[in-house]
């Protein structure tokens, strides 16, 4: 599943380690941006994750942005599966929001998505965007020929 995110890529052997969030110390209220998308039916499934049915047949694309007090590192794919990982709910999660379709476009759309803030009275240190072209491309599960394009993203201040 094609992905991206803010932070860091490296290997360490065949393993890939992600490092989740960049430094960040504001107060965005949403994020803008364009994006068009093909969904297909999920043909590919991985190891040990359970089924279809599972998931759902239709592959959807999702993205969030978070400020918050911490960054995440994950060592290995099946670690992204792990809750305690990235937890919207966690306590450092200063705001969250997220965008999450299953309908292909065949142009470009506009969305907006709008932070929901739980704590003002703490400045964020890290801000974690990411985009994926399959809702479930960390269990490696989805469609050959889905697609995502982005562009023209921005942080909107009020």
């Amino acid at each position: 599943a094609g992905n991206i995110f803010t932070g860091d890529f490296a290997l360490d052997g065949t393993n890939g380690v992600l490092q989740l969030g960049r430094p960040f110390t504001s107060f965005p209220t949403s994020l803008k941006f364009q994006y068009k998308y093909t969904s297909t039916t999920i043909n590919r499934i991985g190891q040990d994750v359970g089924s279809l049915e599972t998931f759902g047949a239709v592959r959807t694309l999702a993205r969030y942005i978070s400020p918050s007090r911490i960054s995440r590192t994950l060592r290995d794919p099946y670690q992204a599966l792990c809750p305690a990982v990235f937890d919207k709910n966690d306590r450092n999660i200063i705001a969250y929001g997220e965008f999450i379709s299953g309908q292909s476009t065949t142009s470009y759309k506009q969305v907006e998505i709008p932070l929901e803030y739980r704590a003002t009275n703490r400045t964020p240190k890290y801000i974690v965007i990411v985009a994926a072209a399959s809702k479930y491309g960390d269990y490696f599960i989805g469609g050959e020929g889905s697609t995502l394009w982005i562009d023209e993203m921005e942080l909107v201040y009020e």
